[in-house]
């Protein structure tokens, strides 16, 4: 029986070049895969924050082949949670214990950046629009989430 607690933690390493190194998604409390926790790691690493924060998860998916419609989901969750947590790193949002990316920690040395953030998974379904259908088409568990 899965536990209560949905939400996630984000951990996004950055290097000196401005591209994502690796992240990783999982659940807060038993470290659990969402899907698999570096879904999008090869995506990301071709490209430099900038150019991850302009891409619409609309474009990301148009990108990617015919996915089924629970993964196009994970996809499209992992992405809008790093595209949040980018968008903390670089001051766009604050991060604060009311957002939907709540900053942990935030370090940095001469090998790059580590975000550490809790992701509130349950705000998750306000930032999710269905992308050729997957959270449509789906069949719909609580708040609009497949059914696993």
């Amino acid at each position: 029986m899965p536990c209560a607690d949905i939400t996630e933690t984000l951990e996004i390493r950055i290097g000196p070049d401005d591209r994502v190194i690796d992240y990783s998604l999982h659940k807060k409390t038993c470290g659990g895969e969402i899907g698999n926790e570096s879904l999008i790691a090869g995506w990301l690493r071709k490209r430099t924050i900038s150019e991850t924060l302009a891409t619409s998860a609309e474009d990301l998916i148009a990108s990617r082949p015919e996915m089924p419609p629970l993964r196009e989901f994970l996809v499209v969750k992992h992405f809008l949670a790093v595209q949040a947590g980018l968008a903390v790193m670089l001051g766009q949002d604050s991060g604060g214990v009311d957002d939907y990316c709540v900053v942990d920690s935030i370090e940095h040395d001469i090998e790059g950046t580590r975000l550490v953030a809790v992701i509130k998974a349950d705000a998750m379904t306000n930032r999710i629009e269905a992308c050729r259908g997957c959270c449509s088409s789906a069949k719909q568990g609580p708040a609009g989430a497949p059914a696993e």
